[in-house]
């Protein structure tokens, strides 16, 4: 193998590399995003809310825009957990 052809090598994994960083970068800041919107003030207060919705939800009475917006945000955080586990998995294959 040429010194030419070693460096033409290099430079693809090295571009590979800035690919899977930038997807890294993408996905860090997707779960900031979800962890905000989880992260209250106060956890305790903001446990009792977030079981408060989901009963609301599930004894179909009618749900408020504040319970509304927490199980949607816990929901949209389950799921980027799960695309990121299955989007690891995929990586360690």
């Amino acid at each position: 193998m040429s010194f030419t052809e070693k460096i033409d090598v290099l430079d693809l994994l090295i571009n590979i590399l800035k690919e899977h960083e930038e997807k890294l970068d993408q996905l860090v800041e997707r779960l900031e995003k979800a962890a905000d919107a989880l992260v209250p003030s106060n956890p305790l207060a903001y446990e009792d809310r977030l079981k408060q919705a989901f009963e609301k939800a599930y004894t179909k009475k009618p749900v408020d825009d504040t319970a509304r917006h927490q199980l949607t945000a816990y929901l949209h955080a389950e799921n980027e957990q799960r695309n990121l586990k299955e989007y690891l998995d995929e990586r360690r294959r």
